[in-house]
């Protein structure tokens, strides 16, 4: 046991049938599975190719079996999934007794194999029932295997095969982002929002106010991916572009740090604002968040407060 890491949190609920499943996100192998409500996970990180084990609460009438799967992960360039599959028959086939049933399905656009066998145990004192299904994604094999005793798989195999048509495999690749915590004094809706592989872009108003009438407007951009500027290189940029638009524009930088900085920008232009803005560069992407309100001078009791709060940012990778 001193190889795995019991996880004990809390999943979103998907329903099923006759069970529910929650589903489990690997963000680092990129899949996600359903786990039957109840039953326990594990994380392994002992270097083998299985990645997860999961244990249902009920055992069979020796009080040592229970129902459970596994997923593995192994790398295999330069083959498919039906090549994939005859791996996993052959190197599964040392202690089979007799394959039951074969067949595929389809499952979030990738060809799912699988079969149905009885096999004895590692140890062969136990006879026991399996469903393996087999994936094949960007170089790896991607093996969810089910094990049961034969008594309970007529009533285990619609589970599994059900579990297994849950995994998704190739989720997208997860970006840093910046997450401010509002002032609780008012509420917040999002106005609008993008998002692709090089940016993200969020607009937020408070939820009495929309985009033609406002008094406070948030907005949030992240550029993904690390630039080779410095943050003074940085601030440089921002303030042309800023004087470009608007040659009248009052550009007052506040504080600055090694990858940070804040700076507000006041304007006379119709309509007239004023603009606190946070500058946050990390190795991962460039973060830029502002608050705009509706009038040409920002008092310094805001400039404070809005600093502190994107100051206060919490860097998160999802």
């Amino acid at each position: 046991m001193k190889y795995f890491l019991l996880c004990c949190c809390l999943l979103l609920q998907v329903v099923t049938k006759a069970q529910l499943l929650y589903p489990y996100k690997d963000t680092v192998h990129r899949y996600t599975i359903g786990i039957p409500e109840k039953w326990r996970y594990w994380i392994r990180n002992d270097g083998t190719p299985i990645k997860l084990l999961v244990y249902g609460i009920d055992k069979d009438s020796t009080k040592r079996i229970a129902d459970n799967f596994n997923l593995s992960v192994i790398d295999q360039p330069g083959i498919d999934v039906d090549s994939a599959f005859q791996l996993v028959a052959y190197f599964t086939s040392q202690t089979r007794l007799q394959v039951q049933d074969t067949g595929s399905y389809m499952v979030n656009g990738k060809r799912m194999l699988w079969f149905d066998d009885v096999h004895l145990s590692e140890s062969r004192k136990d006879t026991l029932c399996a469903s393996d299904f087999v994936v094949y994604h960007d170089s790896k094999v991607y093996v969810i295997t089910c094990t049961t005793t034969p008594s309970r798989m007529s009533n285990s195999r619609e589970l599994f095969h059900r579990v297994a048509q849950t995994f998704k495999v190739a989720l997208p690749p997860m970006y840093e982002t910046l997450k401010i915590d509002f002032p609780t004094d008012r509420k917040w809706k999002i106005q609008s929002e993008t998002d692709d592989s090089t940016m993200h872009f969020m607009q937020v108003l408070p939820t009495n106010e929309t985009a033609e009438h406002w008094t406070n407007v948030i907005n949030f951009i992240t550029f993904k991916g690390r630039i080779a500027q410095s943050v003074d290189e940085t601030l440089l940029s921002y303030k042309a572009q800023i004087k470009e638009g608007d040659k009248g524009a009052k550009f007052t930088q506040l504080s600055k740090g090694d990858n940070w900085v804040l700076f507000k920008v006041e304007s006379n232009h119709p309509p007239a604002a004023a603009t606190l803005y946070y500058v946050l560069q990390t190795n991962s992407a460039v973060h830029t968040v502002s608050i705009t309100v509706s009038q040409p001078t920002l008092s310094d009791d805001i400039a404070k407060e809005w600093a502190d709060i994107f100051r206060k940012g919490k860097l998160v990778t999802e």
